[in-house]
């Protein structure tokens, strides 16, 4: 497969989610008008799919590069990078306004990438599925 195939079919879809992640982040009111409590639930909830999506397509990324001994490696990899987005999301968030930064979100959003990234391996391993 070309360079430019890999892009659009590995690349593109991991920029396209980090750019929806961004545009989230820019909004600077997303309650959804539920009680405080529930609106808080889903808004987390919301976090960990989001990051748990993210860490999904890295993982896309090396399974399309390595073979699947480096297994550990890519999972490892693959959640770094979400957690690092994690951070400059909530640092960009920092200058919206309405909005704040949070470690407690990064924390949210780590879990998110690791369930994410498990889910995926157990659905890759099972091999029902090309997750590639």
């Amino acid at each position: 497969m070309n360079n430019f195939k890999v892009f659009l079919k590995y690349w593109l879809p991991v920029l396209a989610w980090a750019g929806v992640i961004f545009y989230f982040s820019s909004l600077p009111d997303l309650k959804s008008g539920f009680e405080p409590t529930i609106d808080f639930i889903l808004r987390k909830a919301a976090h960990m799919i989001e990051f748990g999506i993210l860490a999904c397509l890295f993982l896309r990324i090396g399974f399309c590069h390595e073979k699947s001994e480096n297994m550990k490696y890519i999972f490892l990899l693959a959640i770094l990078f979400s957690i690092l987005y994690a951070v400059t999301d909530e640092y960009h968030q920092s200058f919206v306004a309405g909005r704040e930064m949070a470690v407690r979100d990064i924390l949210i959003d780590g879990v998110g990438t690791v369930l994410g990234s498990s889910l995926y391996l157990l659905f890759k391993r099972k091999g029902n599925y090309n997750l590639k």
